[in-house]
């Protein structure tokens, strides 16, 4: 859900924190599954939330226009072992 190894386990470890704080609000009705699960979800939703806007790239155009080389100025290397 974040896109990220290291935010899936800060996501985790917030998950548990918020799951022993409220343990006694448990009340059974559900699964405890079922209830870390909603937990988790809180828990990602708040984090993309809490995200800041990303940058997006203002115009695609051709490679020269991004300030790469034109494709006929590479040089291709022979390739050594």
């Amino acid at each position: 859900m974040l896109g990220s190894v290291v935010d899936a386990d800060d996501a985790t470890q917030e998950t548990m924190i918020r799951a022993w704080k409220s343990l006694g609000q448990f009340d059974g009705r559900a699964a405890l599954r079922t209830w870390l699960y909603r937990i988790a979800t809180n828990v990602c939703l708040d984090e993309l939330a809490n995200r800041s806007r990303r940058e997006r790239p203002m115009s695609a155009g051709p490679p020269a226009a991004s300030g790469s080389p034109l494709p006929e100025l590479l040089i291709q290397r022979a390739r050594e072992h």
